[in-house]
């Protein structure tokens, strides 16, 4: 069995000792659901770190309702709840990231 190694342990063997850079990720996606026989939700939440250091949060709720009639699909009430709430969560981060080019470069757009 291999010696488990701490965050610090691999940011000196990676970083100090080699002198390679440590990748830090900066992006994080997270997708909660909860589903019944009736309906579904999602909870998705993104979280990014800028190359100065500030953090970006966003989180984003879908749902879908089974109709009277409809079959019972767990996996498609699931899906539908995810899809909403990732479309949710694109247009708030689009309408941001397009806010910031405007703010950052106002003759460039």
């Amino acid at each position: 069995m291999g010696r488990r190694h701490s965050p610090q342990d691999f940011a000196e063997e990676n970083s100090v000792a080699t002198r390679q850079p440590l990748h830090v990720p900066r992006l994080q996606l997270s997708i909660s659901t909860l589903v019944d026989k009736n309906a579904a939700v999602a909870e998705v939440g993104y979280s990014a770190v800028s190359r100065t250091g500030g953090v970006l949060f966003y989180v984003e709720t879908g749902s879908s309702k089974r109709e009277a009639g409809d079959r019972f699909s767990p996996e498609i009430g699931e899906q539908l709840a995810v899809a909403r709430a990732l479309q949710k969560l694109a247009r708030q981060i689009l309408r941001d990231a397009n806010q910031a080019v405007k703010e950052t470069c106002p003759g460039d757009h």
